[in-house]
């Protein structure tokens, strides 16, 4: 019997990141917005530590790794913290700094 590798273990648990963070943007109002930005927040949140022990402790408590559902009142008390995260990745997205004229970064003002 052979055991993974470190590099596929590493990619299953992106993978799962992935699915549980998409799975909390779709109970997000910015979720059109923040949905093609998938891959880069469940990154981020990987290297967060807050954001990570936030989601660890929801992902246990919607026993996602068995249903794949998750439910607002799966958030708990770390609904805060992660709905404020969402919301600063959507309003810090080139999408909306290009809506108030403020993207791409460098252009010149007025």
């Amino acid at each position: 019997m052979t055991l993974p590798s470190p590099a596929c273990e590493a990619d299953d648990a992106a993978r799962d990141a992935e699915k549980f963070v998409a799975a909390l943007i779709a109970l997000s109002p910015y979720r059109a917005v923040l949905q093609p930005l998938l891959p880069d927040i469940a990154r981020i949140a990987r290297g967060n530590r807050q954001i990570r022990t936030a989601l660890a402790a929801v992902k246990q408590r919607a026993d996602f790794s068995r249903t794949q559902r998750l439910r607002r009142a799966d958030l708990g008390p770390d609904k805060g913290t992660l709905f404020t995260f969402l919301e600063y990745i959507r309003f810090a997205s080139p999408d909306f700094l290009g809506s108030v004229g403020e993207w791409p970064m460098g252009d010149r003002r007025g």
